[in-house]
């Protein structure tokens, strides 16, 4: 029983700091970036890319081993459409972290430089789609909790 506290428990916390990565994101990212505040787009895209994982672990953890088990939260449309939009907020990720990883690795050889970035609108897209799809995945959680989708 303490294991699947303490897997609940990484899970949600996991959550709330995916939500903090890209909520960063969103506010940091500009068209033009000092070095430092590049940095701390990165750190962000990071703290989003690493609890992702967590949450996607924990989550499988809870579903298949600590959980209800995988055909309670499988045979759930509503479950199945929280998993997949996280997947799709997920693969949205990829696109900003590309231009980031890219503008980093240039970043070395002039560490002061500002970063600009050329299609910065479309990053902005992206990530905001990603935040807005990962604001609805808590009601569908609750909806699902509520019985709803069985």
């Amino acid at each position: 029983m303490a294991v699947y506290h303490l897997m609940t428990y990484l899970h949600y916390i996991s959550i709330f700091f995916v939500f903090t990565g890209v909520f960063l994101e969103l506010v940091l990212v500009r068209k033009t970036l000092s070095a430092l505040n590049f940095k701390r787009v990165v750190l962000a895209d990071s703290l989003y890319g690493i609890f992702s994982i967590l949450v996607v672990t924990t989550g499988l953890l809870r579903a298949f081993i600590y959980g209800k088990g995988s055909d309670y939260y499988f045979s759930n449309w509503i479950f199945n459409l929280k998993f997949s939009l996280f997947i799709v907020a997920g693969l949205l990720s990829i696109y900003p972290t590309v231009v980031f990883l890219k503008e980093r690795k240039a970043q070395k050889t002039n560490p002061t430089a500002e970063i600009e970035f050329e299609k910065y609108e479309l990053i902005r897209k992206f990530i905001l789609l990603e935040f807005l799809i990962l604001l609805v995945i808590p009601m569908l959680a609750i909806l699902m909790a509520s019985g709803i989708g069985m």
